[in-house]
Order: structure tokens, then C-alpha cells, then sequence
């Protein structure tokens, strides 16, 4: 027997093996599902300010890919489908004591784990459709940092081609400045959801993986600052800038990084150069060099690849660094190891270090760091070599996104 057909035989017994215990936690999550519909869709349709028509999809089961701009898209995904669906969800959520055990209970979702390997995740997706139960993923990963939708693995469309299933792609709209992922406040403003598409099985096995993977690509993508020019909402709230340094940390005039900071409506740099946010999620001040956060973080993104030359010489300084951070350990049964809560973290031309008064310095090369993630405004995830899986947190405001950057362009990684 060729090892093609073997291994597809071993997951076809493992599949059957799993499927009774599978199908229990499908069928109490069923019932929780469709109850929460029924007793809070309206409540959450009118607290979002959300709209959208009920598809019923012509596939039995199918994937279900949608653009992230908010950590409520799901509620808004299931609303807007007949069917049950099972979501991907970051396994971040899964460790929050109480509340993870209770996501858990009543969701069943399939976890995947940040800055990791992901084919555990991808195994239990096809599992999940083989079974006929229809699985959500937000195929960029996390929420559009900056408005636009981001980067979609190349191994989505493999996934779907070999699933045999049915695709749609949905596409929901004002998400990101209702609630941005970086901001400490929500807005008060509209958001609408619909189907973009829906792929038979039939069509995708005619497709190449490229094809659907362009499909995906183009069906999911959105620029929400030119949607808002084309069509203009206010976003009202609170705060409308705060926490921005967590996405902006590189300033456009003086080129010092991690000198951004904000406080209400205004966001600022150390230098001086300030400008404050509008109802409608745009920068308005004095010498505007960018009016918008995409155009910043683009900029930002261009900056550190071109000046790859100048971070090789930050070889005894750090490149940047912040105090009060939070490192932990994540072992295989999701419980944490603490190293430190409380500690500096700092990044050179070839490690990142965790320093700890009272408890030393623990030392990453970056040779040795096989992946990297962002979560959340602050978090950070990464696996070594060595197989250990680590969580960095802050006590304070500061960007997750500058190591992310760094440490991409550092190791010769691809960074779009």
C-alpha cells in the first residue's frame, strides 16, 4: 500500500474513532448554539448596530472564510447563516480560567495556537467537515491591525481543495472603526456582513490552489479607509486615540521608534509632531504626513525592511526595548510557567532578552525562534526549536507589532 493511502486509511480510522466523542460535544454546543440565537441575536444585532440578510447555503457542509476586523465577528458570522457553525479560535481564549472553560463548554470551537505550528488545527477543520459540521476561519489569523485586510496563508486554498467541501466567503464592513483592534474603547456606528460567494465542491476540484487562494484573497479584501471616503459614517466615542502606540510605533518625522504615545483623541511623538482622530477614524492636525492609520503603518512596515543595514549594527544595543513585561511558558496542558512578571524585553540585531532583576536574563536567538504571533494590543507569541512555546505581556502600553516586524525582517522572513 503506497504511503498516500495508508496515511489517508489512518486518518479515516482516526476519524471514526474520534467521532462519537466528537459528535457529543457537537450536538451540546448544537443546543447552546441555537438558543443563544434565538434569545440574544437581537440583542447583539441591536447593541452592534449590525445588519445583514440570512444565507442558507446550498452545500450540506462547507468552509466558511470570512475577513477579521473585530473579536465579535463570530457572533456576527453565526447570525447571519442558518446552519451551526464551528469556529477557529486563538487558544489564548481557551486559557482564561472560568471564561475559557465556559467557551469551551458551550462552543466547541477548534483552537489554534498563536506563533505555532497550525497543522493540529488544520486536521481537526477537515475532521470537522468530513463529519458535515461546517467550520468558520478568519484566514488572516487576527484582526486587521491597520484597516486593511492582511496577509492569507497560500495554505488556505489547499485546505479547502482537499476538504471536498463547499466554500463561501463573507465579507463584513465598518468593523475596524467601530471597533478597532488596537483601540481601548469600542464606537458607536454601523457594520454590515453578506455572502460574497459561494463555491460548489465541483468548481473548486476545477480550480488550482493558487486559483482559490486568489479567490479568497479577492472575495475577503477590504480597505476600510477608502470604503469610508467612498462612503462616509461617524464612529462616535471615547478616547478615540488611545492605545494607538500599540500599532503605530515608528514616527514618520523623527524616526525614532517607540516614542509614540496617546492620550484621549490625540496620538503623539516625544519630538513633537502630534495630531488628534475624527469621528470618521482619520488624523487631522497641523503637517500631516499621512491622514490615516494604513498609511502610517505602511510606511512603518517600508522603513524597517529598507534599513535592514542600520538593525545589524545594534549589536551590544538594543534596537528597541520596553519594561514591565510578562514572560511565561505555555506547556503542552495550556498551563503557564512563569519566568518573570516583570521584566524588560529588548531585541538586537540577533536575540531577543528578558531581564529580570531578581531573576536574571533568559536569552532567545533569533535563529532559534521557528515562529513568531501577535495577539490581542499586547501580546506576543513564539515557539523555539526546541519545541518550549512562550507568552510575552505588558503591564504597560507598547507595541507588539515593532518585534513582530524586527524579528521577520531580521531572520530574512517574509513581511508584507
Amino acid at each position: 500500500m503506497s504511503s498516500k493511502k495508508q496515511r489517508s486509511k489512518e486518518m479515516t480510522t482516526k476519524t471514526n474513532n474520534e467521532t462519537p466523542e466528537a459528535l457529543s460535544h457537537i450536538k451540546r454546543a448544537h443546543g447552546i448554539y441555537f438558543t443563544s440565537k434565538v434569545l440574544l441575536g437581537w440583542i447583539i444585532k441591536l447593541y452592534f448596530n449590525f445588519r445583514s440578510k440570512v444565507y442558507r447555503p446550498k452545500n450540506k457542509s462547507f468552509i466558511l472564510i470570512s475577513n477579521h476586523t473585530t473579536m465579535f465577528d463570530p457572533f456576527f458570522e453565526a447570525l447571519s447563516f442558518k446552519p451551526y457553525l464551528r469556529f477557529v479560535t486563538s487558544d489564548h481564549l481557551l486559557r482564561m480560567g472560568a471564561w475559557g472553560k465556559f467557551i469551551k463548554f458551550c462552543v466547541n470551537p477548534i483552537p489554534k495556537r498563536r506563533g505555532a505550528d497550525s497543522e493540529k488545527t488544520m486536521e481537526m477543520m477537515a475532521e470537522s467537515v468530513r463529519n458535515g459540521v461546517s467550520v468558520c476561519i478568519h484566514a488572516e489569523g487576527y484582526c486587521s491591525i491597520n484597516g486593511e485586510t492582511g496577509f492569507v496563508s497560500p495554505r488556505t486554498g489547499q485546505l479547502v481543495k482537499d476538504s471536498g467541501a463547499g466554500l463561501i466567503t463573507f465579507r463584513t464592513v465598518g468593523g475596524y472603526f467601530k471597533d478597532p483592534r488596537w483601540a481601548k474603547h469600542s464606537r458607536r456606528g454601523r457594520m454590515r456582513g453578506s455572502v460574497v460567494r459561494e463555491y460548489m465542491p465541483e468548481e473548486l476540484q476545477r480550480m488550482s490552489v493558487d486559483e482559490i487562494n486568489e479567490a479568497i484573497r479577492r472575495d475577503i479584501y477590504i480597505n476600510a479607509y477608502e470604503q469610508q471616503k467612498k462612503d462616509p459614517h461617524k464612529y462616535k466615542g471615547r478616547a478615540l486615540a488611545e492605545d494607538l502606540e500599540t500599532i503605530l510605533y515608528l514616527c514618520p518625522k523623527c524616526h525614532a521608534m517607540g516614542k509614540t504615545h496617546s492620550h484621549d483623541n490625540e496620538f503623539s511623538c516625544e519630538c513633537g509632531y502630534k495630531m488628534h482622530i475624527n469621528e470618521y477614524g482619520f488624523f487631522e492636525g497641523d503637517s500631516l504626513v499621512f491622514d490615516n492609520v494604513l498609511d502610517w503603518d505602511k510606511w512603518q512596515k517600508s522603513y524597517v525592511k529598507d534599513n535592514l543595514a542600520l538593525w545589524h549594527s545594534f549589536t551590544e544595543k538594543p534596537i528597541t526595548s520596553d519594561e514591565k513585561q510578562i514572560l511565561n511558558c505555555i506547556e503542552e496542558n495550556e498551563t503557564k510557567e512563569l519566568f518573570s512578571d516583570n521584566c524588560t524585553i529588548s531585541i538586537y540585531d540577533d536575540r531577543l532578552e528578558f531581564v529580570d532583576e531578581s531573576k536574571g536574563k533568559k536569552v532567545f536567538m533569533l535563529s532559534d525562534i521557528v515562529k513568531m504571533s501577535m495577539g490581542g494590543e499586547t501580546k506576543l507569541y513564539f515557539t523555539t526549536s526546541n519545541g518550549f512555546y512562550y507568552e510575552v505581556g505588558s503591564h504597560t502600553r507598547r507595541s507588539s507589532v515593532k518585534y513582530f516586524a524586527l524579528y521577520r525582517v531580521l531572520t530574512g522572513r517574509e513581511y508584507l
